[in-house]
């Protein structure tokens, strides 16, 4: 587990009021990054997962996890590579609810401590998860606890040669992650829907704006610091499969010593230089 440090950066040019979510509505979660690609080894790797419809999600409580697996060693006892877990109720009450997205950014340093530098295949997948929901089944209604709503994942490679990390390198759309309806308001319980909802991943649009806003938040790419997560908000939202199959690319589903490397992650961000931290910015 790390360690983290909490901050709040606010940014004003993007910010706006936060309105009551008016009900029904969606929720969705999206890999900002990484792709489907093959990446160079970095001392800080980037992972930027985004929760659209964040406000809804503050209303009604939720955790969100993602883990990291090495595909390479696949079968062995140590192919867990790393892990976060950001729960509502452990975000400072000074946080607000974002006003439409939340981007969760962290990096992790386990590519270089591993064996040949990190050289693999490796297996991202997320959670996603309310504090409690409800189903309707006839005149009854059926109460669940931290039910897992929507989940999904992706592989991407480290290879020597391979692309440094560049979040706009990607498009301007994130790929299609997992959504689902939030159809009412049962006394607190958020009665949900997963019928027949379409991810919209456009609706965040990756451009260099939002690139440097997230690339601020990072840690400074050094030997010495240890992973970091960040959070952060504008709008998406993904999901992650826990199949032991090996994804051919994205998947999702709704169920509920060297010189640093890096590329244009590798930021003067000094304020999470030599720490491991988890920032949120609300935007």
């Amino acid at each position: 587990m790390k360690e983290f440090l909490l901050l709040a950066t606010f940014l004003p040019m993007l910010s706006g009021a936060v309105d009551t979510p008016i009900l029904p509505a969606n929720i969705e979660i999206n890999i900002i990054f990484p792709r489907n690609e093959t990446y160079s080894p970095a001392d800080k790797f980037p992972i930027v997962l985004a929760l659209q419809n964040a406000p809804l999600a503050y209303d009604f409580g939720f955790h969100l996890l993602w883990e990291l697996r090495n595909l390479s060693i696949r079968g062995s006892s140590s192919d867990f590579i790393d892990s976060e877990s950001i729960l509502r109720s452990n975000l400072p009450i000074r946080v607000p609810a974002p006003s439409k997205t939340l981007f969760i950014v962290n990096s992790t340093d386990e590519f270089t401590s591993l064996y040949q530098e990190g050289i693999g295949t490796y297996q991202l997948t997320w959670y996603f998860a309310l504090g409690q929901n409800c189903t309707r089944d006839g005149d009854f209604i059926n109460h669940s606890i931290g039910a897992r709503l929507a989940e999904g994942g992706l592989v991407f490679t480290i290879a020597d040669g391979g692309k440094p990390a560049n979040l706009t390198a990607g498009g301007p759309c994130p790929p299609a992650g997992a959504a689902f309806r939030i159809q009412s308001n049962i006394t607190g319980c958020a009665h949900v829907d997963d019928s027949g909802v379409q991810a919209k991943p456009c609706n965040i649009v990756i451009n260099d704006q939002l690139a440097s806003s997230i690339s601020a938040q990072l840690p400074l790419v050094t030997i010495s610091t240890t992973s970091a997560p960040i959070l952060t908000t504008p709008g998406s939202t993904t999901s992650t499969s826990s199949s032991t199959d090996l994804p051919s690319s994205t998947s999702t589903s709704v169920t509920g010593n060297n010189a640093p490397r890096g590329g244009p992650f590798q930021t003067a961000a000094a304020l999470l230089a030599g720490a491991a931290g988890l920032c949120i910015f609300l935007v």
